[in-house]
């Protein structure tokens, strides 16, 4: 009886490991950084999405590698799978330094399948 207790609780131990590591594997792979036109300020975690006031733009997180404090426009530009250019928003952003910031950038980015980030200071 000990030994088909033992085994119920190893194998609930692996069904266990085994969900944890699907839940969390997703998580744990690293993000797509994609570069701007300023050395050390980049954008993760990219897409176009509805708000639930049904405003329409762009969730990214803006990312301050650098030593010092950034601020400026942020421009943010849908290109379609064709490569053609859809639209482009903007936003103003200050952020300190070594940091990041969660960003959304209202405008129409629908059958975005690319999007361009620039930055004026």
């Amino acid at each position: 009886m000990d030994l088909l207790n033992t085994g119920s609780r190893i194998l609930r131990s692996v069904v266990l490991s085994a969900v944890l590591v699907i839940i969390f594997g997703a998580s744990a792979q690293a993000a797509k950084v994609t570069k701007t036109n300023v050395e050390g300020l980049v954008v993760k975690y990219v897409k176009c999405m509805t708000k639930l006031s049904g405003y329409v733009g762009v969730d990214y997180n803006l990312v301050n590698r650098t030593a010092q404090a950034q601020k400026g426009t942020i421009f943010v530009r849908a290109i379609d799978s064709d490569g053609d250019p859809i639209s482009t928003g903007s936003d103003k952003f200050s952020i300190p330094a070594a940091s990041g910031e969660k960003m959304f950038t209202y405008f129409n980015c629908y059958n975005g399948t690319t999007f361009l980030f620039s930055i004026k200071r």
